[in-house]
């Protein structure tokens, strides 16, 4: 069950810690006293028997009408979140099948719901309508679908709430299928609860003291006769037992209409209206006159309707005021909601009367009335992963702004790369004013995929803060589509034709040239900025999508750089240097190391003309501690920094194992300086800009504290030797372990013999150490041969003492071992294995979920085997969130046939149609299997899937509705 903030209330199928209700924020006592004394009268046992008996009776007739609703809402929408929840809703037409539940369940965007009988029959839902205002929906189901149930309608009757009646609320309370919770209606005319997205307003909410909770939304308010008189709605907070109710006067009427196959009309004056006491209302300026003729026409009522606020741009706008007094609506006389909502739902497009007070002088004016309906949003449009809709009265009423404009309601990919944030409104795209989506989408739509495109907004909290960003058109990783609401409350959607071809991309020309320090002039031409974007959060158990750093101009010839995994973490995504921080060109993965923190990407050196870039000079010299260096890079701020140190200490890469399977640096010394922090990125070098090591950063995530970081050395030794062999076009290799080091004083108690100490100590006089296997590459030669615990004591005849010593050894096909092992030396061959091919080179999106073959750590950090797909993520709201697939798990079959790889998997899936169900087993990272079942979404999740080859990643299939 979805949980979701809803500011200081909540709605009951939404359970969630809110805000503590202030004193601000209570409502007004009841006046109606006298009902203390009629609830405190005692009740003979008898009466109570009667009464049980009675519920009883009632409840078997009211429970087989109560629905289970499992929602899943597929996309941000107006000011809510996607997401999978459950909720009630229960049958008040067997005929035509409609369910009435929430607003909020009903959803106002797209949304995929079914409905679960108490007999456990489970039917799919159509969207009937949803109110623009008010938290009442209805879907609709196929009668003739239900085969062993006939649950009657239940009958709406909102004249029998009355203050002081017993009711019971029947539903799907915390999630608990029928669940059966009891109350006494305490108030009739409460206000409307705030919420911190959807809103219900000009409305009153009856109360009760009924302590429903999360999944009770939709549910029944029913009396002993198993009359339903409102409609569960939300409740204060968790720790509180108010709960509340609609009235159903305004869904009796819209039931009707429905039933009748007629439009169900709503006007408005778009302005907001808040019932007021008589105390409150002679402050305001109420004449006496006034409040007698109101309390005679009204002998019941407390008061009357006042104007709370008028959104911009609106009928009232410029006429009406906060404040104002209402008295009549076309000269009939107005002191609550429900006969002011009749008038002007029965006048859409017409005129009506106004009469009010201000100040105690009376206005009576003409306003037209607004059809609600088309400030909702009816179209929308996903760019980049983005999606846009038209602003509507929901966010006019709560921002104070003119319904109009198109607002970025998420911001996606494209959009947040370009630091463009969610809850803005667009006002241009390029050059070109956005005053509808029509706009909008005709501008997007003649774009070339990399166009960058200036875009200026301003957030929809603050119309006066206009800011102006660059967006980078996004036309491969995500779809670009049209989508409009039918007749049948679904959203079919049309993706746009190609992009048009982009333009030859411009050469560019900068001066990398650079004062200060001699090191900082030497290598100003050769360090530059990297950035990368991911398509998806936790790819190869990445947290995040936006990664930034530094690189080191290795091959100008060529446009090799080589940088860390913290900028450029995986092979897939937008890459682009940025040289001299003033031209930005695109980039391209030539390898990502499983091992070592190091990544190589090209770009292309006819981009840059003219410019200035150099190979850095590398010096392989070994590091020691006080050796003196200069740290030459960039800030956090992006300046550029030359700062000489002191090289502190050289040790073994120790981050710590991450809490899921992600990259994860290994084998390899790093060297620490006495000013870690100067630079977030750059080289160690001499005063004469020689490199003696790469400046990287070495991350971890981890569940509780995010992403960690450090800054330490990669020695240029280990970069020189990658580089020899990519230029000879050989393939790194490995041997498939990962090693860390011991002291003699511990070697010696795991019985390594003098003549070995005496080896060590020859070979290494100052860092006296000896290698360990820490862990293998489950499913390789290595992980039968080596292990953990292991004190690796020689490679081919010779002594090893250093993580450098093992890779250049295991470059070969095979290494033969002296190895240490319960006390006794033993001697191995191990044949290693390429580096090239283990990373990612295919990716999926299916039924929400992001798909791909499981990755080097899977098989060195879970020992798991590298078979099955890897779930590496889900998005919000769709099948694969909703059906409790856990990411860091590997599907292993799919309706019992075993997959291999994402590519079987992907062959399995194929045929399946929309909603129909797919059986998944599933291994998680502690090897537990489970399974978990889904239903397909052609409509709103549709397959996506992208293969690396030579010439870069191209779209293999797209499939789906949209």
């Amino acid at each position: 069950m979805r949980r979701r903030q809803r500011g200081v209330y909540r709605f009951d199928n939404i359970s969630h810690e809110p805000h503590d209700l202030s004193e601000t924020t209570m409502p007004r006592a009841p006046a109606a006293f006298t009902l203390f004394a009629t609830l405190l009268t005692a009740v003979p046992a008898s009466h109570a028997a009667t009464a049980a008996d009675s519920w009883n009776e009632v409840l078997e007739r009211v429970i087989p009408s109560v629905v289970s609703l499992q929602v899943n809402e597929t996309r941000y929408f107006e000011m809510d979140y996607p997401g999978n929840s459950v909720g009630t809703g229960f049958v008040v037409d067997v005929e035509q099948g409609l369910i009435l539940t929430n607003r909020h369940l009903v959803s106002a965007g797209p949304v995929v719901t079914e409905a679960v009988f108490v007999n456990d029959e489970e039917v799919p839902l159509e969207a009937v309508y949803r109110d623009p205002v008010h938290d009442f929906g209805f879907y609709r189901f196929d009668p003739a679908a239900l085969k062993y149930l006939q649950p009657p309608a239940l009958p709406l009757v909102p004249e029998a709430a009355k203050v002081g009646a017993d009711i019971r609320i029947i539903g799907n309370d915390d999630g608990e299928k029928i669940m059966i919770l009891d109350g006494t209606l305490a108030r009739l005319d409460r206000e409307a609860p705030s919420y911190s997205g959807y809103t219900d307003f000009n409305t009153f909410y009856i109360q009760a003291a009924a302590g429903t909770s999360g999944g009770s939304s939709g549910s029944p308010v029913i009396n002993v006769k198993g009359q339903v008189l409102a409609l569960n709605a939300g409740t204060a907070s968790d720790r509180a037992s108010s709960s509340f109710f609609l009235p159903l006067d305004r869904v009796v009427r819209a039931l009707r209409l429905i039933q009748e196959g007629q439009v169900v009309t709503r006007g408005t004056l778009q302005a907001v209206f808040q019932h007021t006491p008589y105390d409150e209302l002679v402050r305001l300026g109420l004449s006496e006159g006034a409040q007698q003729q109101a309390r005679q026409r009204f002998p019941a009522g407390r008061g009357l309707l006042v104007v709370e606020q008028v959104v911009p741009g609106g009928p009232a706008d410029g006429t009406v005021l906060p404040g104002d007094i209402l008295i009549e609506v076309n000269k009939t006389p107005i002191a609550s909601f429900a006969p002011l909502e009749g008038i002007l739902d029965a006048h859409v497009g017409k005129k009506v009367s106004i009469l009010l007070e201000r100040g105690g002088t009376r206005h009576e004016i003409e306003l037209t009335v607004d059809d609600l309906h088309s400030l909702m949003p009816t179209s929308f449009v996903e760019f980049g992963a983005g999606l846009l809709h038209e602003v509507n009265y929901q966010m006019a009423r709560k921002y104070n702004l003119p319904a109009e404009g198109v607002a970025l309601v998420y911001k996606g990919y494209a959009w947040g790369n370009a630091g463009i944030p969610s809850d803005v409104v667009i006002r241009s795209v390029g050059n070109t004013p956005i005053l509808s989506l029509d706009d909008l989408y005709t501008e997007l739509a003649r774009r070339a995929h990399l166009e960058r495109v200036p875009i200026r907004y301003f957030p929809l909290n603050d119309r006066h803060a206009a800011e102006l960003r660059t967006l980078q058109v996004d036309r491969f990783w995500f779809p670009f589509k049209r989508c409009r609401l039918d007749e049948r409350g679904n959203w079919p959607c049309e993706e746009a034709g190609e992009p048009p071809a982009a333009a030859a991309a411009e050469v560019q020309k900068t001066d990398t040239s650079v004062g200060g320090p001699p090191p900082l002039q030497a290598l100003g031409p050769s360090i530059v900025k990297v950035k990368t974007t991911l398509p998806a959060n936790y790819i190869e158990g990445t947290g995040g999508v936006r990664f930034t750093g530094h690189g080191l101009v290795v091959d100008a010839e060529r446009g090799w750089v080589i940088t860390d995994r913290d900028a450029v973490p995986l092979p897939v995504g937008d890459i682009s240097i940025t040289v001299a921080r003033s031209v930005r060109v695109a980039a391209e993965v030539v390898l990502v190391h499983p091992i070592h923190n190091l990544a190589l990407i090209r770009y292309d050196p006819a981009l840059l003309g003219d410019t200035v870039l150099k190979s850095a000079r590398l010096d392989p010299k070994q590091l020691a501690s006080s050796d003196k260096v200069w740290q030459v890079g960039f800030n956090s701020n992006g300046d550029y920094v030359a700062l000489e140190t002191l090289v502190s200490r050289i040790a073994p890469v120790n981050i710590g194992t991450p809490d899921w399977a992600s990259f994860q640096a290994v084998n390899v010394d790093v060297v620490h300086t006495r000013d870690n922090d100067a630079s977030s990125g750059g080289v160690l070098c001499d005063r004469r800009g020689r490199v003696h090591a790469l400046w990287a950063t070495f991350f971890r995530d981890t569940s509780e504290d995010g992403r960690l970081s450090e800054n330490w050395g990669i020695p240029i030794r280990v970069v020189q030797a990658l580089l020899e062999q990519m230029r000879a076009g050989e393939e790194p290799r490995s041997l498939a372990a990962q090693f860390s080091s011991l002291s003699l004083t511990a070697a010696r108690d795991r019985g390594l013999s003098q003549t070995r100490v005496d080896a060590i100590e020859r070979k290494e006089p100052v860092r006296r150490r000896v290698l360990t296997v820490d862990r293998t590459v489950a499913g390789t030669q290595a992980a039968t041969l080596l292990s953990p615990g292991d004190l690796v004591l020689a490679a081919n005849g010779s002594t090893v003492t250093r993580f450098e010593h093992l890779d250049a050894v295991s470059q070969a096909a095979q290494v033969e071992l002296t190895l240490l092992r319960d006390g006794a030396e033993i001697q191995v061959v191990v044949p290693t294995m390429s580096l090239v091919g283990q990373s990612l080179d295919r990716l999926a999106f299916w039924a929400g979920l992001v798909l791909h073959d499981p990755h080097w750590e899977v098989a060195t950090q879970q020992g798991q085997p590298r078979t099955g797909v890897y779930v590496a993520w889900y998005f919000n709201g769709s099948p694969g969130k909703g059906s409790g697939v856990r990411p860091v798990s590997r599907i292993i079959a799919v309706d019992g046939e075993k997959v291999t790889d994402l590519q079987t998997f992907l062959s399995l899936v194929a045929a399946k149609k929309d909603r129909e169900p797919v059986r998944l087993t599933l291994v998680d990272e502690l090897g537990k299997t489970y399974v978990r079942t889904l239903k397909v979404d052609q409509r709103y999740w549709s397959t996506r899937v992208f293969v690396q080859s030579e010439t870069g990643w191209s779209l293999a299939a797209s499939s789906g509705s949209d």
